[in-house]
Order: structure tokens, then sequence, then C-alpha cells
């Protein structure tokens, strides 16, 4: 059975070895924070609400318009 000063001294030296070894450039998912795909394709933060409204306040066109409009603003996966 290992004692618990034995088991530490394993596992220091485990975690010396992988520091030594580890690679300079380390995989990275692409959808994690310093992947390349990170916060790619975000949605822009959404002006056509403000532009609708005001659309909609000058009675220039219908809510059925206004809905038909959001639809076209943006793809699909990207509505609110």
């Amino acid at each position: 059975m290992l004692t618990h000063h034995l088991t530490q001294l394993i596992i220091d030296e485990t975690e010396g070895l992988l520091e030594k070894w580890k690679h300079p450039d380390p995989y990275r998912a692409p959808t994690a924070p310093g992947g390349s795909k990170y916060e790619r394709n975000l949605p822009v933060p959404s002006t056509e609400r403000k532009f609708l409204a005001s659309c909609l306040a000058k009675a220039t066109i219908t809510i059925l318009d206004a809905v038909q409009l959001t639809r076209l603003a943006a793809p699909p996966h990207m509505h609110l």
C-alpha cells in the first residue's frame, strides 16, 4: 500500500514530466475560448427592432410586414 507521501511524490514527478513534454501549441476545441471559431458569427446587436418600431410608429408597414422583415433579416438559427 502506498503512503500519502509516496503518492504525492509520484504525482509531483508526473506533473513535472507533463509540463516538460507539453506541446508548445496545445490543441483547443474550435468553439472553446482561444479556438479558431470562438465567438465567430455572433448575432449583431439588433438595430432592426428599433427600425421596425419606428416604421410601425409611423404606420408605414403593417405588423405582418414587420414579421416578414425580421425573418428575412437574419438566418433562421439567429432569430431571437
